[in-house]
């Protein structure tokens, strides 16, 4: 049976519905399915097989331009690379370039913003933007049409997807034995420790997580790439704080934490929604 057959039935159930389909001939319904439900379990092959057999089907690109290598992870589909976009989905620019006292002071209007760590452009193609929680949080949408921010109970899933059990995916501070481990990236650019000798990165999901580094809330600077990295979830733990995860070279775990301020630049990571 050909494409051309397909799309014929396609239109037919499109115009009569499955009803009609399956009273007129059974013989062609159930093809029909198998097909759809072959092609859907094929994409979702490709993607959890990352890196070997990556098609378009696993890349979304943002408004910018920027592509990105998507991974599938249990039911989750997940960027695989840090946020780099420096527009909201409607168009607006996500301000940037604020010196380190004015990145202090953004928690007084609650402006959304974006740096490049060090003011080194070059580094955003490895590590992505950082990003304050406030344009995490902001009605326009920073993740591609369809996707999101993850939520704290999103990550916890992905945790518990990789091992943890559900008393640790609800702690704080460091949790889990190696599942920090299964969501690092590049080994050259980690230094050596617990994260990446740990036997779970033998067993590496795909997630891809680099040592991005951060921008501190309390005085602007930039400190910690090469050396840890921190991504937000959207969900809010208090006015001043959110909920975010955080990987160091010397821990094979995954820390989960609310206690640094929203004005703090981490990276995003998104999920489709």
């Amino acid at each position: 049976m050909g494409l051309s057959y397909f799309i014929s039935l396609v239109l037919f159930v499109k115009k009569c519905g499955w009803g009609k389909l399956e009273q007129m001939n059974r013989f062609l319904f159930i093809p029909l399915v198998l097909f759809v439900l072959s092609c859907e379990n094929e994409k979702n092959k490709d993607c959890t097989d990352r890196g070997i057999t990556q098609t378009e089907d696993c890349t979304i690109t943002d408004l910018d331009g920027n592509i990105y290598q998507n991974v599938q992870i249990g039911s989750q589909l997940w960027m695989a690379e840090n946020l780099k976009v420096t527009h909201y989905r409607n168009g607006d620019e996500i301000p940037t370039g604020y010196s380190s006292f004015e990145w202090s002071e953004l928690n007084e209007t609650e402006t959304g913003a974006y740096a490049v760590y060090d003011d080194d452009e070059g580094s955003a193609d490895t590590y992505g933007y950082l990003y304050n929680w406030y344009a995490v949080d902001d009605d326009r949408g920073i993740c591609p049409e369809g996707w999101n921010v993850p939520t704290d109970d999103e990550v916890k899933e992905l945790e518990m997807y990789l091992g943890m059990n559900e008393e640790e995916v609800s702690s704080t501070g460091w949790r889990g034995t190696n599942e920090g481990s299964k969501i690092v990236g590049e080994t050259d650019l980690w230094p050596d420790g617990d994260l990446i000798n740990n036997l779970g990165y033998d067993q590496k999901s795909g997630f891809d997580f680099l040592p991005s580094g951060y921008r501190y809330y309390n005085n602007g600077n930039f400190d910690h790439v090469g050396v840890s990295g921190f991504f937000w979830s959207s969900t809010e733990y208090n006015n001043d704080n959110a909920w975010y995860r955080l990987l160091v070279y010397s821990n094979s775990g995954i820390g989960r934490g609310f206690e640094d301020n929203k004005r703090n630049g981490f990276s995003i990571r998104c999920v489709k929604g």
